[in-house]
């Protein structure tokens, strides 16, 4: 669902500052939120939100 989609980036965008090449890594993501593209989820967007939910997972807390 888009709304969840955009839910979920929020919430990975407030940690962006603990991930190195967050906003090379998320490109797709802020691509496809882009209110003149279509919203068409493919690989490129799994890919990236695999890698990024493999980074935040190896956030140490604190």
């Amino acid at each position: 669902c888009y709304i969840d989609d955009i839910i979920i980036f929020r919430l990975t965008n407030y940690y962006q500052r603990f991930v190195k090449k967050f906003s090379v890594i998320a490109k797709p993501l802020i691509i496809l939120m882009d209110k003149d593209q279509p919203y068409t989820w493919g690989c490129k967007q799994q890919h990236a939100f695999d890698i990024l939910k493999q980074k935040l997972d190896s956030i140490l807390v604190l």
